[in-house]
């Protein structure tokens, strides 16, 4: 049986919520949606909810609808409220989170940490749902898991949690855990014996999360000693992870002793790690495995493992038994328990079981209907921080071998694959996120909107971005190995992800002069014609649009969305294909968008109408709706922005008025008034 290291936390539960909810573009909301009871309100919406963007989205004023489904939300007494409320309670809340303002948020927080509820005979849904609710909206680990336990403890039926929660219930129904935040330590002491004689090589992870983050620093080191002597030293100026050669005697016993420390007022997500492996005679490279090591004096599998931090002033000690050095805390935190219980481990291994089994993965690739995502996808930080490095690399490889699995990911998805599944399998990670970049090789650009910060995302530029902070920075080797192994496909074209990926990377480490000169020679081969053409162009285009932007490759990504338009204008003319010929339309149709030349958008694709192949009517008829909606937030959020601006004035105002008269000056009162008057703004 697989001992089981970490579990996941509500946020895969969120997210396995949401797929099941449904697809946003699958229909939009009833005319009355505004006088719809809570409950059936509470279901269309769902209906409706963007997993993307994560809020409502069709045909409708998204706002709104976000605005009444928080009204709907606050409403409801959650100190008195049923426990079988929490399936709807959740909906509104996922529906209107974004419109609860901080002192909303910290009464519902309160309200949820203190309610007590009694957990005798009520169904698993009424459960997952308030305890999705309270992760989301803060309330802490500590007490939002006392809830799950309280359940089986009340005789809960486990066979009715599903599968892919499991994890999550091996994790709150532990004894006792512990949870940090930020910074911590963590000794491994034990003895370790070699299979057979010869040279061993032994290593941590490569993976270097030491970075300033904004306004925070992350400071990992780790260092491993054998028999008295120190073999890797790992520090953040010199993240060596690999030993040299070490010479051992088969039976032999060694002691061992290993060293990590973390230094950070928050844990970074999808990298913090803990590994320790070996390769030697018969030995490819794994984790050196729990019956290789012994507790210090005892013939007992394992490693005595201390961990410290601080909490509120106060230091935590935990001593456990581990069972190896395997650990992926990707979802920032690191929770120490004692792991699954006997039952828990049959439970989680026959999941697993049944996730790899050829009949579960036919399943997800039904005859005439779109792929449906892997449980495992659905929050890779939250699935990787409850598997193995064995675990990860299974799934990798079985991802390799049935890559129409990674068609449901978005950019964000198989950005979070790679970053969190690579710990303990960094090339396979790779791999599987060069076998999605090329199944997306031609991927379309996004409509941009008013909320997004820089006015312009296109193809998911910010995962893209996070994926190059990851092989630029965290492995640097990876960027290499893209752009030699992924970046041009066999027809001449380019994956357009690679490229963008490329781009942000080249632009971090100072050198994006070297990437345009690249685009640039491949650009002027005679051989590059047509439409395996199109996409050189559009990746020099982002190369153009990405100059002015930081060096810092953990800085927000700045855009000049129209520096570039005539390389797309010579794509759009290089094009054969009328599909690809219409995806450059509605290229520079979104940076005309971003740029607010909304007309000049409208009229592309008017354009594009009277060229789109057969059955694109639609699709360009969504578009144009989509700049009226652009256009549309966009004078709203000047008219607030606005409105907010001259209520500031109008305090000013008041405030020297009342100035004014505290010191008796009548006239300077009048002359105030008068401007008062002028300027109000209406509630």
């Amino acid at each position: 049986m697989k001992p089981i290291r970490c579990c996941f936390t509500l946020l895969a539960l969120f997210a396995m919520f949401s797929i099941i909810a449904g697809n946003a573009s699958a229909q939009d909301l009833p005319a009355n949606w505004q006088q719809l009871p809570a409950a059936d309100f509470a279901n269309e919406v769902d209906k409706v909810f963007d997993e993307q963007d994560k809020r409502p989205a069709g045909n409708f004023d998204s706002n709104a609808v976000m605005k009444h489904a928080a009204s709907l939300f606050l409403e409801i007494d959650l100190e008195q409220a049923a426990t079988t409320e929490f399936p709807v309670i959740l909906k509104l809340f996922r529906a209107g989170w974004h419109k609860l303002d901080q002192k909303q948020r910290a009464a519902v927080r309160t309200v949820l940490a203190a309610r007590q509820d009694n957990w005798n005979g009520r169904p698993y849904e009424e459960l997952r749902s308030k305890v999705i609710v309270m992760e989301w909206i803060g309330v802490p680990y500590e007490i939002y898991s006392q809830d799950a336990r309280s359940w089986v403890n009340a005789g809960g039926d486990v066979s009715t949690v599903r599968d892919e929660d499991l994890h999550f219930f091996a994790l709150f129904t532990a004894a006792d855990p512990k949870v940090c935040r930020s910074s911590f330590t963590v000794q491994w002491e034990g003895r370790l014996t070699a299979p057979q004689t010869g040279q061993y090589t032994f290593s941590i992870s490569p993976i270097n999360v030491n970075a300033t983050y904004g306004n925070y620093s992350v400071e990992q080191t780790m260092n491993v000693s054998l028999n008295g002597q120190q073999i890797i030293s790992a520090t953040p100026e010199n993240w060596s992870s690999e030993s040299q050669p070490v010479q051992l005697t088969a039976g032999q016993i060694v002691p061992i002793q290993v060293n990590m420390a973390v230094v950070s007022p928050r844990l970074p997500l999808h990298a913090l790690h803990a590994t320790f492996s070996w390769e030697g005679p018969g030995i490819s490279k794994k984790i050196v495995p729990n019956e290789q090591l012994k507790l210090p004096g005892s013939d007992d599998n394992g490693l005595r493992a201390t961990y410290t931090w601080t909490e509120s002033g106060l230091p935590i000690t935990v001593a456990k038994i581990d069972d190896a050095i395997d650990f992926a805390w990707t979802s920032g935190k690191v929770i120490v328990n004692s792991g699954a219980s006997e039952q828990e481990e049959v439970n989680l291994w026959a999941a697993w079981k049944k996730q790899m089994s050829t009949q579960f993965l036919d399943t997800l690739v039904p005859d005439g209907k779109p792929v449906m995502l892997h449980p495992r996808m659905s929050n890779a930080k939250d699935s990787s921080q409850g598997m193995a490095s064995d675990e990860r690399k299974q799934f990798l490889e079985m991802l390799l071998t049935r890559p129409a699995l990674l068609d449901p990911l978005g950019a964000g998805g198989a950005v979070d694959l790679y970053r969190d599944f690579r710990i303990g399998a960094t090339e396979l990670a790779l791999d599987v996120f060069g076998q999605w970049a090329i199944r997306n090789a031609n991927c379309e650009c996004r409509m941009p909107h008013e909320t997004w910060l820089p006015g312009i995302d296109l193809e998911n530029r910010e995962a893209y971005h996070f994926m190059a902070v990851a092989v630029t920075q965290e492995l640097p080797a990876h960027a290499d190995r893209l752009r030699d192994e992924f970046l041009e496909l066999p027809d001449g074209s380019c994956s357009l992800p690679v490229a963008y990926v490329l781009g942000y990377s080249y632009l971090g480490r100072d050198k994006l002069e070297e990437w345009t000169e690249l685009l640039d020679t491949r650009l002027a081969e005679e051989s590059l014609t047509g439409d395996k053409r199109v996409n050189w162009l559009i990746a020099r285009a982002h190369a153009q649009e990405i100059r002015l932007g930081s060096r810092n490759p953990y800085a927000t990504i700045k855009t000049r969305p129209m520096d570039a338009r005539y390389m797309l204008d010579t794509a759009m003319l290089a094009a054969q294909d009328p599909d690809l010929k219409l995806k450059v339309m509605k290229q520079i149709a979104a940076r005309l968008s971003a740029t607010r030349k909304f007309d000049k958008a409208r009229a592309l694709l008017d354009e594009a109408a009277s060229l789109a192949p057969v059955g694109r009517a639609a699709d360009i008829a969504d578009w144009k709706a989509s700049i009226d909606k652009f256009e549309a937030d966009h004078a709203a959020a000047i008219v607030a922005r606005s409105g907010v601006a001259r209520k500031a004035y109008v305090d000013a105002l008041v405030r020297r008025r009342d100035r004014a008269a505290a010191v008796g000056d009548s006239a300077a009162v009048d002359r105030y008034n008068l401007k008062i008057d002028a300027n109000v703004v209406e509630e």
